[in-house]
């Protein structure tokens, strides 16, 4: 489950951070991308879906995002 996402405050903020929760322990991943604009739309998404599974966040569609 992600539990919180944060989007890089350095420069260039092309990186999102996760903490996620699986078999009751807590691991710190990362996200790059070649897209700015992407980088925050995909972080705010995975924001508002915090708390959820890895396996229902990896079922959303984000092909219509802007």
């Amino acid at each position: 489950m992600i539990k919180e996402v944060r989007l890089s405050e350095v420069e260039p903020s092309d990186r999102c951070f996760l903490i996620i929760e699986y078999a009751e322990a807590a691991y710190m991943g990362c996200l790059l991308f070649d897209d700015r604009s992407f980088c925050r739309t995909i972080s705010e998404l995975l924001m508002n879906h915090c708390g959820y599974s890895i396996q229902d966040i990896g079922g959303l569609d984000v092909g219509q995002t802007p």
